[in-house]
């Protein structure tokens, strides 16, 4: 993001991931042009709040709390409700009333969360990363995440394959892929709910 809040892109294109409107690479930074075709006026785009990139996909937060997705849609990780790839940044209209305050991407996963500390997640679920607490394969839209309501949720991170929630009392809750130890529940176990840590 520049100084005017233009946003730039470069590199491998293949999956649409960077929003220039082609599935082609690109050898020198471009400015993502289509944010501005979805309405966003100069005041928006100065206020872009977050920008993120997961496996070959990308999406942008803004202040407003409103959230752009596009590249890679293999597993629904852009949230649609479809599995087309896109090359260009389009709203996520099943988002479109709830105000999203933080995003986080996986390797195909996404996860936000909204002002009213309620947490949505959606795409890839192979290793349970969505915490539904169900193995369905993957979600192709956004699903609230139950069992963290009423949690003062302050910060979410999203693994390649595992998610991370930090509360404001400080603790620590993880779930999906954790064959490495990456959960830090003291084995090698994946979990398909959020699971609080043991403390540290």
């Amino acid at each position: 993001v520049d100084s005017v809040g233009r946003l730039w892109a470069w590199g491998r294109g293949e999956s649409g991931q960077l929003g220039l409107g082609s599935f082609k690479h690109a050898g020198v930074p471009k400015v993502i042009d289509a944010l501005d075709s979805n309405g966003l006026d100069d005041k928006l785009k100065k206020n872009l709040k977050q920008v993120e990139c997961g496996g070959a996909y990308s999406a942008v937060l803004l202040d407003s709390g409103q959230l752009f997705t596009w590249g890679n849609n293999s597993s629904g990780q852009l949230g649609n409700g479809e599995n087309a790839n896109t090359a260009t940044p389009r709203p996520l209209a099943s988002m479109a009333r709830r105000h999203i305050q933080q995003i986080a991407c996986g390797s195909a996963h996404m996860m936000a969360l909204t002002t009213a500390r309620d947490l949505f997640t959606w795409g890839s679920n192979q290793f349970g990363q969505l915490g539904h607490g169900k193995r369905a394969p993957l979600s192709l839209e956004p699903r609230q995440v139950r069992v963290m309501s009423g949690l003062d949720v302050k910060q979410i991170i999203a693994g390649d394959n595992h998610s991370c929630v930090l509360t404001s009392t400080g603790d620590i809750y993880s779930w999906g892929r954790g064959d490495y130890g990456q959960l830090g529940h003291g084995n090698q176990a994946n979990k398909d709910t959020p699971t609080l840590m043991p403390a540290m």
